[in-house]
């Protein structure tokens, strides 16, 4: 459940203690999340603490962004502007089947899809056919620079590449999948550097 205010902490005694976040500053629920999965403590990158926090940021996201269509009949012209800020009239709307709500900023929305197929065309107008695909995917178990960085934050060990490069498959798969956020930053990081020092490059390959 992520509608409960405390859930969270009640869902996550080790990593709460069952006691209240207190914050002196207020933040989004997005920003809290990108706090908790950056702190050395590594216990808020757990793959189920992870999947919790998407779920709840991507409630929070929706709730901004809703945007509320009325379908065309003689009670939508008498609705002001203090109903429309009101979120359970506009409920009682959707309810009633005298709207829909469209999420054009939400990206696994139908209609923020729909944006995307008109956005390559105006691209291939503009600027011609395209000549050069990439198709990257992650190698997380051969990557000997990553396995050392997981090794000294899950198991506070300092290894040698070599010795990473050496580790059991049992081994390599254990800190891959206790840390995800690790490896996908590191992931992130080899994406932007292939991107900045090979692809968009001023006088580089392309």
């Amino acid at each position: 459940m992520t509608i409960d205010i405390r859930a969270e902490e009640l869902s996550f005694p080790s990593i709460y203690s069952g006691q209240k976040r207190s914050l002196k500053i207020k933040l989004s629920y997005t920003d809290i999340a990108k706090l908790g999965i950056r702190r050395y403590d590594r216990r808020a990158c757990k793959p189920t603490k992870v999947l919790y926090m998407f779920k709840k940021s991507f409630n929070e996201k929706v709730r901004n962004v809703v945007q509320v269509c009325l379908r065309k009949n003689q009670s939508s012209s008498n609705i002001t502007a203090e109903q429309a800020r009101n979120p359970q009239f506009l409920r009682s709307i959707i309810n009633r089947d005298e709207g829909y709500a469209v999420f054009k900023n939400v990206s696994s929305s139908p209609s923020y899809w729909k944006k995307k197929p008109q956005i390559v065309v105006s691209i291939r107008r503009q600027i011609g056919k395209c000549s050069f695909f990439v198709t990257l995917s992650a190698a997380e178990n051969k990557w000997p620079e990553l396995l050392v960085t997981l090794t000294k934050r899950l198991r506070e060990k300092n290894i040698t590449v070599e010795e990473a490069e050496n580790l059991s498959f049992e081994e390599k798969t254990y800190l891959i999948k206790t840390d995800p956020v690790t490896c996908m930053r590191h992931f992130d990081h080899k994406y932007r550097e292939l991107l900045n020092v090979i692809l968009k490059r001023k006088g580089g390959a392309f």
